[in-house]
């Protein structure tokens, strides 16, 4: 974290940053009690994430459900029906009964009359995940529309070593691509094939960034690329559920449900709405992207799987594969499934690891990171409140601390119509295209 405030409930313009090393990405809170907090107070609160777009407040032990509740309310949220949350997801979660039912419990643990929950299991959000597994996203970007603005979550309890959650700063990786100046290139001859460079590879240089929409859907399995921003493979579309199968803790881990089957379309670059700032929004649940014509919003190139993931992969800087590098790994995990390996009986399917690959990683956490990423080390009573169109992030492996408990609550509540994500681009390319498909 790059900034470190001590703030007092009674005085809450006597903020002085510590230390500066990174002015766009990260803030430490302390001495702030979020139960007590005046209009003025929790105002200066909703400012200081989206000016740093992640925020920890320490020494958050003592909250109530209905203290956080209220906490993330002060943050842009649908307030148009009784559910509130985001219920939708790759993974399943256990949420609290009303009227708490928007906070949901997560990690590994075993609980018993706990905020009125009789009982609830869990064991981990990833149980398969090896011990470097990653998956960048934002919450609800790939089946919710308006997806969560922001995101709270608060320690319970933590285990000894590792259970870490890593953070990237989007707009730091958004001033790395370039604005869209002029118009892209023709398409190619088939529209099906992106236009890759000489050595093969999907690039940035080739693509506008600022002219891509992507798609994305949930899928029943999947193989994610080695750095976890987008796939390697996905087969069988999730279906929608809209709470049939949601338990409310008391049997077990509740049900992974689907808002929006068919997926959802955003814009590669965004505008977030707030700080009027350009981002770069995604998650690893990539279907297919398409490139517009900057003035009229015509699809001029279409992206399928494999082009798709690779084009994800150059926007955030990693991989270094195209679209016929995704194809081949496809092919390579096509003969392995063939040839009998290992299935994880899972929501996710993800990459098998071999005896000798286990041993190789005992001990091992996640990859490098990178200079942009903060790996924050939880302890309890830590509140962290981010935006996901600043931020992107992932869980870490249950493997590292297997049989330990963590316990997590989080909100994500819906966000409001006007906080749908926006295309940094200006002109109506975006707008027209949505239109055409009747987004809008």
């Amino acid at each position: 974290i790059s900034y470190k405030f001590k703030m007092q409930p009674e005085v809450i313009d006597a903020i002085s940053p510590l230390r500066f090393e990174d002015p766009e990405f990260g803030c430490v809170v302390e001495g702030l009690d979020l139960a007590k907090l005046d209009e003025s107070t929790r105002s200066k609160c909703v400012e200081l994430v989206y000016r740093y777009g992640l925020v920890i407040f320490r020494g958050q032990e003592k909250l109530s459900p209905h203290d956080e509740l209220s906490f993330a309310k002060a943050f842009n949220h649908d307030t148009s029906g009784e559910q509130q949350s985001y219920t939708g997801g790759a993974a399943p979660q256990t949420k609290l009964p009303p009227p708490f039912d928007d906070i949901a419990v997560i990690g590994s643990f075993e609980l018993n009359n706990y905020h009125g929950l009789a009982s609830a299991k869990s064991g981990g959000v990833y149980p398969p995940w090896k011990k470097g597994q990653l998956s960048w996203h934002v919450d609800g970007y790939a089946d919710t529309n308006p997806p969560p603005d922001l995101t709270v979550m608060r320690c319970i309890a933590t285990p000894d070593v590792a259970g870490e959650t890593l953070f990237r700063c989007a707009r730091k990786q958004a001033a790395r691509l370039a604005p869209t100046q002029t118009p892209p290139p023709p398409p190619p001859p088939s529209s099906s094939t992106a236009a890759v460079s000489s050595n093969g590879h999907l690039l940035l240089g080739d693509i506008p960034a600022d002219c891509v929409r992507v798609r994305y859907r949930l899928a029943a399995e999947i193989e994610h690329r080695p750095m976890g921003y987008s796939l390697a493979w996905a087969s069988n579309v999730r279906k929608a559920d809209k709470g049939e199968t949601y338990q409310q803790g008391n049997s077990g881990e509740g049900a992974a449900l689907v808002n929006e089957a068919n997926g959802t379309d955003w814009p590669l670059v965004l505008r977030e709405p707030v700080t009027g700032q350009r981002t770069l929004s995604t998650t690893y649940h990539v279907a297919s992207a398409c490139v517009l014509d900057p003035l009229t919003g015509r699809v001029v190139r279409e992206l399928g799987f494999h082009d798709a993931n690779a084009l994800v992969d150059e926007a955030w800087g990693v991989g270094g594969g195209g679209g016929a590098e995704h194809k081949k790994e496809e092919g390579a995990l096509a003969e392995e499934r063939a040839g009998g390996a290992r299935s994880v009986p899972t929501t996710e399917r993800h990459a098998s690891v071999t005896e000798e690959e286990e041993e190789e990683e005992e001990g091992a956490g996640c990859p490098p990171p990178h200079p942009d990423v903060y790996a924050h080390a939880w302890e309890e009573g830590d509140l962290a409140a981010w935006s996901n169109r600043l931020v992107i992030h992932t869980a870490t492996s249950t493997n590292l601390y297997a049989g330990q408990t963590r316990i997590h609550h989080r909100i994500r509540l819906r966000a409001a119509a006007e906080f749908t994500p926006e295309a940094w681009l200006s002109g109506g390319a975006h707008t027209a295209y949505e239109k055409a498909i009747h987004l809008r």
